[in-house]
């Protein structure tokens, strides 16, 4: 129980992003995000939050990727990473194949959540994100 007390302690001073265009992210997961995180932004679209980025700082991205666009995914990652190189991405897939997960690790993907996975799950990609997070401060 204290290692969720102190995950919420760090993550209440974190900026969350969720980027998904059928609400499978918020629809799972909503209620305990937005109950952890200082403030929690839901986009519909890369571009938005692209531009968005720009002016506000975000801490952690959850992104929910399409399994047809899978290279513009990795691409989209790499802009990202050029406004904020420090952001933590966590990839929500249906597709988890060897190939994606190297494609995963190159692209320094802090988490991969896919059907199979849970709350728990998530809560431990928190945990390693906020601790890369806080040795970067």
């Amino acid at each position: 129980m204290l290692n969720v007390f102190l995950l919420t302690y760090f993550t209440k001073k974190l900026d969350l992003a969720v980027i998904e265009s059928n609400n499978t992210i918020t629809a799972n997961y909503g209620d305990y995000v937005h109950s952890i995180f200082k403030k929690t932004s839901i986009y519909d679209c890369q571009k938005k939050f692209l531009n968005d980025v720009k002016i506000n700082n975000v801490d952690i991205l959850l992104f929910d990727t399409d399994v047809h666009v899978l290279e513009s995914t990795f691409s989209f990652f790499i802009d990202v990473h050029i406004i904020n190189p420090l952001i933590k991405i966590i990839l929500f897939s249906k597709y988890a194949d060897y190939n994606f997960f190297m494609k995963c690790l190159k692209y320094n993907i802090s988490g991969l959540m896919t059907n199979k996975s849970n709350e728990q799950d998530l809560r431990d990609f928190f945990k390693i994100s906020v601790k890369k997070i806080l040795m970067k401060r």
